[in-house]
């Protein structure tokens, strides 16, 4: 009897066992984790999302975390260097902050060499910053994130001036706080290597699915959808068409023209201008008893011609303006100008294309104090030119910079 309940008990106790083998032999009846992918797309915007909040967007005390206008500032003989027409500086964020590592800030541009070994005169007009690290540590979402980029992009406000040849002095020419920078134009690079997030989970428990992957191309165009305000490229380029070329380009206009100016003697005298020639005619139009439309044009030819100082011009543009004359009068009153072409303007912060085409043609409207004499045997025949309303006169049209057009606004 003994033997058979033993026998009984062994059989329940493999009964049990087998029992609990089946309650734990099926897990994935209760995974219920699921990953999703994250596109191509969405972690390259995340990427340049990145680098505008590293060195675009600012904090509470008014700086980006890489204040690379800071760095600017910051540049003396201890932490900077000059060689080969650039400016290098160093900066080092301690063990224990936010970032740690090393970052550099390259300054280059339009480089004028000292006149001798031995003079300290030599200037840099800087263009752009390139900003560039290796291995970075950011602090971000209660970790540290490896990070390494470089971005070359357009800064205005600096030059660099009293450079000597071996680059053992130089100073900045102006204050360095009036330093804006910018992010990259279309043609310029940005490339960054960090971890983003390559799929997410549905379970708040799960932890995203990182990987460190490299951008380059299209990150440039991504970055500037992202940012707004005076850092974006395009607002670079609006600043240096209204500040540095337009309206220099409209009061030259005038200074040319003007009695003795390169134009007048160009058209009107037997003096030959380097770099310059035109042509002008007054072609009449519909008359009455007292009155003569005209249309006025002028073809101006420019080889690096220079405009102002230190800018240059080169292309073919043609004003045409609308004119009015007094029957038996030798003055034809000027009014509305279109000008058609293109031409390239150099010397300034950046070498900038103007277009004007049929759909976005450069106007100036309403001219004041702007006239041409004729001859009074032949209308056609223009003998002398006065625009001196022309420099106050506003432009409106397109222009292309550095691959960025925009509409010109009406005041510049």
């Amino acid at each position: 009897m003994k033997k058979f309940i033993i026998a009984m008990l062994c059989v329940a106790v493999l009964f049990g066992f087998a029992a609990c083998d089946n309650s734990t032999g099926n897990p994935a009846d209760t995974d219920t984790t699921t990953s999703t992918p994250v596109s191509e797309a969405t972690q390259l915007r995340s990427a340049a999302a990145s680098l505008a909040n590293w060195f675009y967007s600012t904090v509470d005390d008014g700086k980006a975390p890489i204040d690379i206008k800071g760095i600017i500032e910051g540049a003396d003989k201890y932490n900077a260097s000059f060689a080969d027409g650039k400016l290098t500086i160093t900066k080092s964020y301690p063990a224990g902050g936010n970032i740690v590592g090393t970052v550099s800030v390259v300054l280059s541009g339009q480089y004028k060499a000292p006149s001798a070994a031995d003079k300290a005169d030599g200037t840099l007009n800087v263009d752009d910053y390139t900003v560039s690290a290796t291995d970075l540590q950011i602090f971000d979402e209660e970790d540290y994130q490896t990070v390494s980029f470089s971005v070359t992009a357009p800064v205005s406000g600096i030059v660099v001036e009293k450079i000597k040849a071996d680059g053992s002095s130089w100073s900045y020419a102006v204050d360095s706080e009036t330093a804006t920078i910018y992010a990259p134009l279309p043609d310029q690079t940005a490339t960054v290597t960090m971890p983003v997030v390559i799929a997410t989970s549905a379970d708040q428990n799960v932890n995203d699915v990182l990987e460190t992957k490299t951008f380059s191309d299209g990150l440039v165009s991504v970055l500037s959808t992202v940012l707004n305000g005076k850092a974006s490229s395009k607002t670079f380029v609006e600043n240096v068409a209204k500040t540095d070329y337009l309206v220099a380009l409209k009061t030259a206009f005038g200074t040319a023209l003007a009695s003795g100016g390169d134009l007048d003697k160009v058209l009107f005298s037997t003096d030959k201008v380097e770099g310059l020639t035109a042509t002008i005619a007054n072609n009449a139009g519909a008359a009455t008893e007292t009155k003569e439309e005209s249309t006025v044009v002028l073809t101006v030819t420019a080889d690096d011609y220079e405009f102002t100082t230190d800018k240059t011009i080169t292309g073919t543009l043609t004003f045409t303006f609308d004119g009015e004359r007094t029957k038996g009068q030798t003055s034809v009153a000027l009014s509305n100008l279109v000008v058609t072409g293109n031409c390239t303007l150099a010397g300034g912060d950046y070498v900038i294309d103007v277009v004007s085409d049929e759909d976005y043609p450069v106007k100036a409207e309403k001219l004041s104090n702007c006239t041409v004499t004729v001859d009074a045997d032949d209308s056609s025949d223009v003998t002398a030119i006065s625009v001196t309303g022309f420099a106050q006169a506003d432009l409106t049209g397109r222009a292309n910079i550095e691959g960025i057009t925009f509409t010109l606004p009406a005041s510049n």
